[in-house]
């Protein structure tokens, strides 16, 4: 159940959210780069085809044998639900200046001329809210849905970038954690956590089953075989 607070980060605006966003730079290669907060409301049909296809791409032969496979209407339903915010990169320095921009115009539900010239290179998908704990209490994070890349922007560091940026949206939202859940099959995108210091989370299924298989209580652990954990990060 929605807290207050998740309730009054879920109406603020992008730049109330991230106001060192949008952020214009150039990546390791000296290619540019930019990157971008939006409302699932604000982004475009065609926008959201974009972000939907570059997920796909990525990720349809892995979930496809996975306990979670999807398809593109369950997805796209799940992607752009009212609530998901999104740190969009581009591969180039887009016109911010344009009233065309939902930042200056949040009514605006079209692409819009503020982007011409840059196409979609990445994504990070978000949303606040509570999930549970081991206590009698629920917390309020930020939870992680996607952050997918084409395969152009890889080896760049923009991925870690935009990690960093979810996490400062989420410290500045006075969230106690990002959480996320990752299949135990991708491994590249579990050592890449790793590094960032995400760990299992208390509610993990395979943490609990090893700690209850590691307890001195005399009782015989559950085998819980899933084939995902959830991870998280606390941001205290």
């Amino acid at each position: 159940m929605a807290t207050v607070k998740i309730k009054l980060v879920n109406n603020a605006s992008p730049i109330t959210l991230a106001p060192d966003l949008p952020i214009l730079g150039r990546l390791p290669n000296g290619n540019p780069y930019s990157i971008v907060l939006l409302s699932s409301s604000h982004l475009s049909r065609e926008t959201k085809e974009i972000l939907f296809t570059i997920l796909d791409q990525n990720m349809y032969l892995l979930q496809s044998k996975s306990s979670f496979p999807y398809t593109k209407t369950e997805k796209m339903a799940e992607m752009f639900d009212s609530d998901s915010r999104f740190l969009l990169l581009f591969n180039s320095h887009i016109d911010i200046t344009s009233q065309s921009c939902p930042l200056h115009d949040p009514s605006l539900k079209r692409s819009g001329s503020w982007q011409k010239g840059g196409e979609i290179a990445g994504f990070a998908e978000f949303r606040f809210d509570t999930e549970e704990t081991l206590s009698d209490r629920d917390a309020e994070v930020v939870y992680l849905y996607e952050i997918q890349f084409l395969q152009t922007m890889r080896g760049q560091g923009i991925a870690r970038k935009m990690m960093g940026i979810v996490e400062e949206i989420g410290k500045r939202a006075e969230m106690e954690k990002v959480m996320l859940t990752c299949l135990k099959s991708n491994q590249g995108a579990l050592e890449f956590y790793k590094k960032l210091g995400y760990e299992p989370d208390e509610i993990d299924l395979t943490r609990l089953d090893q700690e209850r298989s590691g307890s001195d209580n005399g009782d015989k652990a559950e085998d819980i075989e899933v084939d995902y954990v959830i991870l998280s990060k606390s941001l205290s």
